[in-house]
């Protein structure tokens, strides 16, 4: 059973999230947090960790460099985090145990680390199930397009939605809000959300979706709405018409 456990990720709401879901799994279990590639390896080759979690792409290092910087071998059992979908053959390649495509559900989280719990030796290989299994999970998330068309003014704006933050739809129209910029097309947020992975965007009023890699907190306010605070800093509401759209988090 993990008993002392590295979280690595250069955000601090990610790590956060799984030290919340570690809680909820183990409340008896340590965690020590690297928010970068290089202090995860220094924390690895100074004291012995049960278990794990690592994210990929990170500045300077990214996870497999600390995998491979460590070593196979001396690497405690580990669960890729990522929002990235790329990389999953790789991961099971480096005997991975798990791999968390972000933003995962707390029962998803769960299934991984019932899998740490019940090991008994520093990796696991995966079988072709395992892998098969995760495989699955990713191609569903591939199924959405990586940029979306916006059209304003007679351009073509063409967007990576994980730059998204939320869209708001007054009337006919969609405002795209995002940290640098703000986008408006013609257009229904029905036929906006038919284009966007479930797994990341969600309704949360009638006239907003929500990049749920932005939300960092939920605060009750009157009438049983609720209270967003991302991690721009911004506020918006979450109807209690659309608050079960949450509820897997």
């Amino acid at each position: 059973m993990p008993g002392h456990v590295l979280i690595i990720d250069d955000e601090a709401p990610a790590r956060s999230k799984i030290i919340h879901f570690l809680s909820k799994c183990d409340p008896g279990v340590t965690v020590d947090e690297a928010p970068d590639g290089p202090s995860a390896v220094d924390a690895i080759e100074s004291r012995k960790y049960d278990a794990a979690f690592l994210d990929i792409q990170m500045p300077g290092m990214t996870g497999f460099e600390v995998v491979y910087n460590v070593g196979i071998d001396h690497m405690p059992p580990y669960i890729f985090a990522t929002a990235y979908d790329a990389y999953a053959i790789q991961a099971f390649e480096a005997h991975a145990i798990d791999y968390l495509l972000k933003p995962f559900s707390f029962d998803r989280f769960q299934r991984s680390y019932q899998r740490l719990r019940q090991l008994s030796t520093p990796k696991l290989d995966s079988t072709p199930a395992d892998m098969n299994g995760a495989l699955v999970q990713i191609r569903a998330h591939a199924a959405f397009p990586w940029r979306l068309a916006v059209r304003q003014d007679g351009r073509t704006h063409l967007i990576d939605p994980d730059q998204i933050i939320y869209v708001e739809s007054d009337e006919h129209y969609l405002r795209y809000h995002m940290a640098d910029r703000q986008l408006f097309e013609r257009g229904s947020l029905k036929e906006l959300l038919a284009k966007l992975d479930p797994a990341i965007f969600r309704q949360i009023h009638k006239s907003i979706i929500l990049n749920l890699r932005f939300l960092r907190e939920i605060e009750p306010i009157a009438h049983g709405d609720q209270s967003a605070l991302l991690s721009t800093g911004q506020r918006i509401n979450i109807s209690r018409r659309y608050s079960h759209h949450l509820s897997d988090l």
